[in-house]
């Protein structure tokens, strides 16, 4: 196995079996290795030779990706060798079930939305929490309807309890 170079943060796989991801170094051994401070998964740090490691890619199949900051997905193939540049590339296919294949370079990692909060007009509500309106009303921020709607029901018993009709004719909401 060749010898690279690991950023903080890379992914990597020993030839051990073991992966996990460098948090330290390069740094030499008193032995005059080349080495690097590994988190395992899912257990504690280890050392190890930068000959005894090999990247791991920095995606896989499945997940979310924004690509060439024109396209977002989900990778469906890959990583495939670039017979040109040498460099990996990924098959995505998009909403509209269109595939578009883009370099990894160009890849952009998206993260699934946490299911207990909503984004509106750029402000993030927490689902359960509660909110005081212009007025001094208090609201709390429900679940998502069938219809797409995030409830939010008022204190007051007023009507068209949804966050965006909230935000829209109370609002700003201010959390308690």
């Amino acid at each position: 196995m060749t010898t690279q170079t690991f950023k903080l943060g890379d992914k990597v796989k020993h030839t051990d079996g073991w992966a996990g991801v460098v948090r330290y170094g390069p740094f030499k051994t008193r032995s005059g290795y080349a080495s690097y401070l590994v988190e395992e998964t899912g257990r504690s740090h280890r050392t190890a030779w930068a000959s005894k490691l090999a990247m791991l890619p920095r995606f896989a199949v499945g997940d979310t990706v924004e690509a060439a900051a024109i396209h977002r997905g989900t990778l469906v193939a890959g990583p495939f060798t670039c017979a040109s540049t040498g460099g990996n590339f990924w098959v995505v296919e998009t909403s509209a079930r269109e595939h578009v294949t883009c370099m990894e370079h160009a890849l952009v990692p998206i993260s699934a939305p946490d299911p207990y909060t909503y984004t509106y007009k750029g402000a993030t509500y927490v689902k359960g929490a509660r909110y005081t309106d212009r007025d001094g009303d208090t609201w709390e921020v429900g679940a998502i309807d069938r219809d797409g709607n995030v409830s939010a029901d008022c204190s007051t018993g007023r009507l068209f309890k949804t966050l965006a009709h909230a935000v829209d004719n109370y609002g700003p909401l201010t959390r308690v």
